[in-house]
């Protein structure tokens, strides 16, 4: 077999797992009546502030401490979040099956108000495992740095364990 036809036959093998990862959650959303969550309304900008994509987005396994990065952060005095912003924002999780527009693009920067020269940004640990994420990401926020968490798989376990024991 060739590298070409290997090459070929990867690609195909790609777009068959994605076609049959969209079913299935087409099929989840349809059992479970699901609708994606979403960041809510984008905050109001102060005079003075301007809008811009993010300067970074932070993704991870759950359970690899981006509560506390993101706390860590946002601390700062020039790092901003829109008031009453979650940590969580999920804006691409619904666009695994519907385009990504300018308007969306245009949405998702209204959530990163800063004062000139100040920064902004986001956590969605999920953005990980969403294959579609990457692509939109890269779209909306070509500048930002990508900050990837991760943890020990088995400490990982534990404390997800012990997370759901304390519910």
């Amino acid at each position: 077999m060739t590298a070409a036809h290997r090459s070929g036959r990867n690609l195909s093998l790609t777009v068959r797992a994605r076609q049959s990862a969209i079913r299935v959650l087409r099929a989840a959303r349809k059992i479970r009546g699901h609708r994606p969550p979403g960041p809510g309304r984008p905050p109001r900008v102060p005079a003075g502030w301007v809008l811009a994509p993010p300067d970074f987005v932070g993704i991870g396994a759950q359970k690899a401490g981006t509560s506390w990065w993101s706390a860590l952060i946002h601390e700062h005095p020039d790092v901003h979040r829109g008031s009453g912003q979650p940590k969580e924002m999920h804006f691409f999780d619904g666009y695994w099956e519907q385009p990504f527009t300018n308007a969306d693009l245009e949405r998702y920067t209204r959530y990163f108000p800063r004062p000139p020269g100040g920064s902004a940004g986001e956590w969605t640990p999920g953005y990980m495992i969403d294959f579609w994420t990457p692509e939109l990401l890269r779209r909306a926020a070509p500048d930002a740095r990508i900050l990837v968490l991760l943890r020990d798989p088995l400490e990982r376990y534990r404390s997800g364990m012990a997370h759901t024991d304390d519910m």
